[in-house]
């Protein structure tokens, strides 16, 4: 299995297709390879909705979008005004949307596995209908 066919997920078919040809190939995945899986959909997730990086800085996730990305603004608009201690927009040349860590927070102790859902979650809530 190579790394590229991992890279060129773009969509969950895609990622249950290289899940099996894994599993068919090697047997079950342990969690780091389930995990590398999980980051490449939600990359591809996050390219559909125009974000161009996402960075861990601490805690915190910074999500930064293309400049004419096609996000929903009255659905960022809602997040934001649910979740203002957890999400902090700025408008910039290239807008970022910045996911705080709760005051008090850890490290995930899950490999970055409920992080991971988190975004995908918010990114899901972005998309235009």
């Amino acid at each position: 299995m190579k790394f590229t066919k991992i890279s060129l997920i773009a969509n969950q078919h895609d990622y249950y297709d290289v899940q099996e040809e894994i599993e068919d190939r090697y047997g079950v995945m342990p969690s780091p390879v389930v995990n590398l899986l999980d980051v490449a959909l939600m990359k591809a997730e996050a390219r559909n909705i125009g974000i161009t990086s996402i960075i861990q800085k601490g805690l915190n996730i910074v999500l930064t979008f293309q400049s004419n990305a096609p996000v929903d603004l009255e659905k960022l608009t809602a997040l934001l005004t649910q979740n203002p201690a957890r999400l902090l927009f700025t408008m910039a040349q290239n807008p970022y949307l910045t996911i705080r860590a709760y005051k008090g927070e850890k490290p995930p102790e899950d490999g970055g596995k409920a992080k991971i859902a988190e975004i995908r979650e918010l990114l899901g809530n972005l998309t235009i209908s």
